[in-house]
């Protein structure tokens, strides 16, 4: 009993910071979702999916629907988006209750600092998260199915998701260790050879963003090994988040990678393990700044 009114007391605090953090957060990408769902407001359906590519090069049906039902009820978008945020953060304590997750792991899992990304500037990507975690948490195999192949409809980039879920099940296959050793051998020669070539480094427009995405990719890899030791799993999850950080150089598909990272602890029950409950702490930390940036100037990502 203790524990659903707890539970349903910090649903009310979360949703009171939603509030909070929402009004401030007006810069960057929230910036045009503000305009897109003040713009579509009496606007026939089809003319906001129109709208949704030119201000959000979005073509997402499912996320696009949403935001258009919140504006045409002439619901206030801070108001209607903590709805949503509400949502997500009930789902993650649904998780931990679930999974059995200790108090710290608990605290700062719920802290993170790509959770609180979702609350604020990723609006789409939030919308992706709340069938992603019902999906961890159904237990009926046909609405996880359909939960999983809905995931596009909320933001294209669910299709990593979809990709990496089918990739894994080639941990199984009989491949010897010594033939994934070689690929990452090769990998990290084809990461490292920018170093020592100018003109490969002008080619593939390898900027220190991209980089830097790919050594979280590489770090994360590491400690999933650590945890897990389970070598074929870490080596598909550098090899394949490595790849899209490389082709597509964008910040979403760290988060991607990093709840990637923490389904493969959920699914071996490794969640608590002392060094990501550290790796948890680290962006706890980072959350800070983050929340600092949208209370000093409207926006996270201001550095």
């Amino acid at each position: 009993m203790m524990k659903y009114l707890l539970n349903i007391i910090l649903i009310l605090l979360f949703f009171n910071f939603s509030l909070y953090i929402l009004e401030l957060y007006i810069g960057g990408d929230q910036q045009h979702y503000i305009n897109y769902y003040n713009s579509i407001k009496g606007e026939d359906l089809l003319i906001a999916y129109g709208a949704g590519y030119g201000y959000l090069s979005a073509v997402e049906p499912f996320s696009l629907l949403i935001l258009w039902i919140g504006s045409n009820l002439n619901l206030d978008k801070v108001y209607y988006i903590s709805f949503f945020n509400t949502i997500l953060f009930a789902l993650l304590l649904l998780i931990i209750n679930k999974y059995k997750f200790k108090f710290l792991p608990s605290f700062f899992f719920i802290s993170n600092f790509y959770f609180i990304v979702l609350y604020t500037g990723a609006e789409r990507l939030k919308f992706l998260f709340i069938p992603l975690l019902l999906s961890i948490l159904v237990e009926n195999k046909l609405l996880k199915k359909i939960l999983k192949f809905s995931y596009p409809f909320f933001h294209l980039q669910g299709v990593l998701f979809l990709i990496f879920e089918f990739l894994k099940e080639f941990r199984f296959f009989p491949f010897s260790k010594k033939f994934f050793y070689f690929l990452f051998s090769v990998f990290l020669s084809i990461l490292a050879f920018p170093f020592f070539s100018g003109k490969f480094y002008s080619y593939f427009i390898l900027d220190q963003l991209i980089l830097s995405e790919i050594t979280q990719v590489i770090i994360l890899s590491i400690i999933l090994f650590y945890i897990t030791r389970d070598t074929k799993t870490a080596l598909l999850f550098v090899f394949f988040f490595s790849f899209f950080s490389l082709s597509f150089g964008s910040s979403r598909i760290t988060i991607i990678a990093f709840f990637s990272y923490l389904t493969l602890l959920l699914e071996v029950r490794k969640i608590n393990h002392p060094l990501n409950t550290l790796l948890l702490f680290y962006f706890f930390i980072k959350s800070i700044f983050f929340i600092e940036n949208i209370i000093l100037y409207g926006d996270g990502f201001v550095l």
